[in-house]
């Protein structure tokens, strides 16, 4: 995909991050959307779409 901007990257990975804990907790992908839009970290369906992107990439892809 696209390279994001440098400014993004301190908190498109802490988003990351955030995804991949609460999928190794079982949440739900609607589940971690609700979660994180509550700690104001996007909106919702925006979270909605990367965390099926993360689960599509699998663990590896944050392993590298």
């Amino acid at each position: 995909g696209a390279a994001e901007p440098l400014a993004a990257a301190p908190q498109t990975q802490e988003i990351d991050a955030a995804i991949e804990a609460l999928i190794e907790q079982g949440l739900s992908t609607s589940a971690i959307a609700k979660a994180l839009a509550g700690r104001g970290l996007g909106e919702r369906r925006h979270l909605y779409s990367r965390v099926s992107e993360r689960r599509r990439a699998g663990p590896s892809a944050t392993e590298a």
